[in-house]
């Protein structure tokens, strides 16, 4: 398993999971065809990559190695993704070349940070020339820009920082950090969902779990006890909220990073 600031990676080793939304974007490889349901459509395909939000369904095959992607929409890999993949579609696959690559580098069995390096450097690669193309010089920054570094409002960027920074949210930060900024909450919460796409309760749920894993993973703290201070209620709290992000419990998904 590879967790870095934008992004979670990991060798699919769950049973299917069932049908479900995120506020993750979503990558998926596999080195033979599965079978993806995505806006009540399925395809037989290699690779796919699904918006945040969009109500999917992925049957692996089990013979066949899958790495999983779940980036953060917050992030300029997001937003790439979104420029270079999407183009305003909820659902599509990678580029031939690209998949390809993949899939050689899965059947090969390298390892899966070879395989996350090749796909993110080739995509910024990728968005990096197209600007020069465009404006006659890079005007793209790094993979881990911060949303302050980029065209973020400052109160939303500085909401962002917070939340980063504090080892637990607490359940009345969706009252007081607009009151930190300045702001009124209806003012705060319109500008968050405009700026970074999600709305601020799904946000701060998305951290919660962040923060869990991290404790999980890095700290190795007991499930409990990282939920409690990320800012669960508890851990059966955390338990549901990671089934309805993931598709797949904590445990299925500690065997997959496994």
């Amino acid at each position: 398993m590879i967790y870095k600031d934008d992004r979670i990676v990991f060798r699919a080793r769950y049973d299917d999971p069932q049908a479900h939304k995120h506020f993750a974007k979503h990558v998926l490889i596999s080195a033979r065809p599965f079978t993806c349901t995505a806006e009540k459509e399925s395809e037989s395909l290699c690779s796919a990559v699904i918006q945040s939000n969009v109500m999917h369904c992925v049957r692996r095959n089990k013979d066949a190695p899958m790495a999983v992607f779940l980036i953060d929409t917050t992030s300029e890999l997001s937003r790439i993704i979104d420029d270079e993949l999407l183009k305003g579609k909820n659902f599509g696959a990678l580029p031939i070349e690209i998949e390809k690559h993949l899939i050689r580098m899965l059947e090969d069995g390298e390892p899966l940070e070879a395989v996350d390096e090749y796909l993110v450097g080739t995509l910024a690669m990728h968005a990096k020339q197209k600007k020069r193309k465009a404006n006659g010089a890079s005007v793209f920054g790094d993979m881990c820009k911060s949303e302050g570094e980029r065209n973020m409002d400052c109160r939303i960027a500085e909401a962002i920082r917070l939340i980063e920074q504090c080892e637990s949210i607490e359940s009345d930060a969706y009252d007081t950090i607009p009151r930190m900024l300045c702001l009124s909450k209806s003012r705060f919460l319109h500008l968050f969902k405009e700026k970074v796409g999600i709305d601020f309760k799904n946000y701060l749920l998305l951290k919660k779990l962040e923060k869990t894993c991290r404790c999980v993973i890095e700290k190795g703290m007991s499930i409990t006890d990282a939920a409690i201070l990320a800012g669960f209620s508890s851990s059966s709290h955390f338990a549901t909220a990671c089934k309805k992000y993931c598709g797949i419990s904590f445990t299925d998904f500690l065997k997959s990073g496994s």
